[in-house]
């Protein structure tokens, strides 16, 4: 069964922060986006994608290797 792998707290951050680019209508309902919680937030997104994808692969789930190492689209 699916579950968490990890839990990340932005302290501080709006849901603007999440949500990049931005608009004016989320500024006004939910409030302003700070440009460093904007990139702490699209780093840990990365990081936990690329932790998924490790995991996935380490667990042999995915497309199968492509033969010599590169990637699909080589």
């Amino acid at each position: 069964a699916p579950h968490l792998v990890r839990t990340t707290v932005v302290d501080g951050a709006s849901h603007c922060d999440f949500e990049s680019p931005t608009n004016n209508f989320c500024r006004v309902v939910c409030g302003t986006s700070a440009p460093d919680l904007e990139a702490r937030v699209r780093d840990e997104t990365v990081a936990a994608t690329l932790e998924l994808l490790a995991r996935a692969r380490d667990a042999g789930v995915g497309p199968p290797p492509v033969p010599g190492g590169g990637a699909a689209h080589d």
